[in-house]
């Protein structure tokens, strides 16, 4: 009897613990929206010991979404909409990899590229938990259209043990273990304001607000294994470790016409295979441009900035003479972003796909499990030159050319391509103006003001006979890929004698 007696307190205690506290409040996150970046690795049946053969590695899993919870309803709420994309092994066969995202952009590439469209494709709850009275549990499935290189709809179920926070600005919290099942960590940043007005709403695009500005971004991930084919084939032709580690930082400026750039930084486990023969890369200052993939070839999307803060954009890797040979140049990286912070300024990244054509290639699976944190830093620099005022170019001397230096300053941390055009009268069989330097390439934070790198105007006269006016020639400055703040317009300048 008293055995009997004591099963029932222990049981009754358990019941007890596994209900939430009489008053208890929903959680302050209900009603709000959260970015959602998620970092862990598959399950690992292997012991590794550190030998050669068993050095540690895992498989890493992430994800990047959004998550809105929906009006306090008792203990809880209800998940009203979200989209996620999940990287865990990309195309990997042992153990098998897992990729998925909401829609594809690209229907005609070798895989597709995974990317977010602003829909509903999550559902699921945020309540108390049932392993203890101060945790939460967030229970919720995400559904996709686009699975490890097709369109094949389904859906996956992810729980996790979550902690508020003052406000409930940051959400934390980590997968509920279960064999074979990942171990993942969570963190629901909140978007602000959660309201009518929010500019997200808008879907301005990345030309205003809350895009628009200098940001400053930290990224790491490692590789998918050797039984991923793509994975295989790089390592092999790089000497990289398959399921290495990368990490890479960089500084990146949306200007107000959309247009964008800066520079990367990439280390990671290069040149590591025994007997590998190649060189070493150098990958310390690569420049990249990016744009919306609204405006990439390629893509398929009505549109790549959504309501709900994702959004879908394209980068490339330039070059552009600094120290990268990051290769080949030209290599292009897809990638999904969601906005959050007080200002919708700071964003995370995960990346969905690989090309090594800029002009449209076929896509390949991102081979990397990577994500980015990115930090609004202000808003950034610009792009100005002297060419704004007319003025006359004279020589004093026969066969003595004089030169005008058109001054190029860029503040801004985008490699910008710098065009000259000489239009007009340019000749009147004396005097003749000429253009020196007609394209050029301004790199971030510098100043092109000698005849060595910067447009350079240049007259010279074969006869000391006065010329005047001489001939009239109009001069115009632009930028390809940076949006030029003053000096855009077009001067007519005369060569005389």
């Amino acid at each position: 009897m008293k055995r009997i007696l004591l099963s029932l307190i222990a049981a009754s205690s358990l019941a007890l613990m596994a209900v939430a506290p009489a008053g208890a409040a929903a959680p302050g996150a209900c009603g709000k929206s959260y970015a959602i970046l998620i970092n862990g690795a598959l399950a690992n049946h292997i012991n590794q010991d550190g030998s050669s053969t068993q050095p540690g590695a895992t498989t890493a899993a992430v994800g990047v979404g959004v998550v809105t919870f929906g009006a306090a309803s008792g203990t809880g709420c209800s998940i009203t909409g979200g989209e996620l994309i999940y990287n865990a092994g990309d195309f990997q066969t042992n153990p098998a990899g897992l990729l998925f995202g909401p829609v594809s952009c690209q229907d005609d590439s070798i895989t597709g590229v995974p990317c977010f469209d602003g829909g509903d494709h999550m559902t699921g709850t945020l309540g108390p938990s049932p392993f203890g009275a101060t945790e939460l549990q967030l229970d919720f499935t995400a559904s996709y259209g686009w699975f490890n290189g097709a369109s094949n709809p389904g859906t996956t179920e992810f729980t996790f043990t979550v902690q508020g926070t003052a406000g409930n600005n940051v959400v934390i919290g980590n997968s509920v273990k279960g064999l074979g099942a990942p171990t993942l960590s969570i963190t629901l940043e909140k978007l602000n304001p959660a309201s009518a007005t929010d500019p997200l709403v808008n879907a301005p695009g990345f030309g205003a607000a809350p895009y628009l500005g200098l940001a400053t971004l930290s990224c790491s991930g490692y590789g998918a294994n050797g039984t991923d084919g793509f994975a295989a084939a790089i390592a092999a032709q790089t000497g990289s470790i398959e399921g290495g580690l990368g990490a890479n930082s960089g500084i990146i400026q949306i200007f107000s016409n959309g247009q964008a750039g800066g520079s990367l930084s990439f280390s990671g486990d290069e040149i590591s295979q025994s007997g590998f023969t190649g060189s070493s890369s150098s990958n310390n200052d690569c420049s990249v441009t990016s744009e919306p993939g609204i405006d990439y070839p390629a893509y398929n999307l009505a549109n790549s900035v959504f309501a709900d803060g994702t959004s879908n954009q394209v980068s490339v890797v330039t070059g552009s003479g600094n120290d990268c040979s990051f290769g080949p140049i030209g290599f292009i990286f897809p990638t999904s972003n969601v906005q959050w912070g007080s200002t919708n300024t700071n964003s995370y990244l995960i990346l969905t796909s690989i090309a090594a054509n800029a002009s449209g290639g076929a896509f390949l699976t991102p081979i990397v499990m990577n994500t980015c944190t990115i930090y609004a830093n202000g808003g950034g620099g610009k792009l100005t030159t002297s060419n704004t005022v007319a003025t006359v170019i004279a020589t004093t001397a026969a066969n003595t050319p004089v030169q005008k230096v058109i001054k190029v300053v860029n503040t801004s941390p985008v490699d910008c391509v710098i065009s000259t055009a000489l239009t007009g009268t340019t000749t009147d069989g004396n005097c003749t103006m000429s253009l020196l330097n007609a394209t050029t390439d301004a790199p971030g934070d510098t100043t092109l003001s000698t005849n060595v790198n910067a447009p350079t105007l240049s007259c010279n006269c074969t006869s000391g006979t006065e010329d005047d006016p001489g001939p009239a020639s109009t001069v115009t400055v632009s930028s390809s890929n940076c949006p030029i703040a003053v000096g855009n317009l077009s001067q007519t300048f005369h060569c005389t004698n």
